[in-house]
């Protein structure tokens, strides 16, 4: 079992890295596509079909959504409230990157780490089923809606996006679940030892993206971002689960651990090639996710006591 020594050790690795240009893009590219391409697809197969259903999952499908919706109108008052003036393309790259969470990079190692293999599984179900949809739905109108520059390139890339492995695997796994199909036990041992390795992927890969060369000309806004992405979001998530609807379950706790979750990589990059504010949607990821980190094992351990 990773401990959180090891998951500080990945991260700061992934930063020392970085500042010492052994890791370029190109690295930090190679990583988060060996994560995305590689270990995620592998990780969905065996942890998904093995869960047994209960009504209480959908929120893990619906509270990202709930979380975006909180996005949008916190993004519709809160800089008024700092008399701060928003462009249409910065309150865009706002609601992007502080409404979408990186539940696969940061979510997965630490969500194993609290609750074992089931809560890896539940993680999954909020990656894939949850802010994943949030993706291709809600953020990808969104994105069109506030540059209003994408035009039919906006569903080529929703189908783009659909067809990359996580979702794919998504798929499978769950036809797999369907017919009581399980990944055999002499594969998973075989493919084990690789797998093991996944922490210290992901942990090192947001390490290497810790920049903050743009946070100077933006950081009103990112402060606003920040605050709502790794304490408003979690929070509030935590109210509604246990004081609304009752639930205090695993289920519940995951929702609440993923909900302050960094800013979702893709999410970001495709906001940017959109034309919504390159600085914000290049900085909120790379900032929010090793700060996420953090948060993620402070609220990981004041959900257990």
């Amino acid at each position: 079992m990773i401990s959180i020594f090891h998951l500080y050790l990945f991260l700061l690795v992934g930063m020392l890295l970085r500042r010492l240009s052994v890791i370029d893009d190109v690295g930090v590219s190679f990583l988060n596509k060996t994560l995305i391409w590689l270990f995620i697809p592998i990780l969905t197969l065996i942890h998904l079909p093995a869960v047994n259903v209960e009504l209480t999952i959908i929120a893990l499908t619906i509270s990202p959504f709930v979380i975006f919706i909180m996005a949008y109108f916190y993004w519709q008052v809160v800089p008024r409230a700092f008399s701060k003036v928003c462009s249409r393309k910065d309150e865009g790259a706002l609601l992007i990157t502080s409404g979408i969470g990186s539940v696969s990079f940061v979510g997965f190692p630490i969500a194993q780490m609290f609750y074992g293999d089931i809560g890896l599984a539940y993680a999954i179900i909020a990656s894939t089923a949850g802010t994943f949809l949030v993706f291709n739905t809600l953020g990808l109108i969104s994105t069109i809606r506030y540059s209003a520059g994408l035009g039919n390139e906006g569903s080529s890339l929703g189908r783009r996006s659909l067809f990359l492995p996580p979702f794919i695997a998504f798929c499978a796994a769950t036809v797999m679940w369907s017919f009581d199909l399980l990944v055999p036990i002499r594969v998973i041992n075989l493919i084990d030892p690789m797998l093991s390795t996944y922490p210290a992927f992901a942990f090192i890969a947001v390490g290497a993206q810790f920049q903050v060369d743009d946070f100077k000309s933006e950081r009103v806004l990112l402060l606003l971002a920040l605050l709502f992405k790794l304490l408003f979001a979690p929070l509030l998530t935590y109210v509604v689960l246990w004081y609304i609807f009752g639930l205090t379950d695993i289920i519940a706790k995951i929702c609440v651990l993923m909900a302050g979750a960094g800013s979702m990589h893709a999410a970001s990059v495709l906001a940017a090639e959109a034309g919504l504010n390159k600085k914000i949607c290049r900085t909120m990821p790379s900032i929010s996710m090793p700060i996420s980190v953090l948060g993620l094992l402070l609220i990981g351990t004041l959900l257990e006591i």
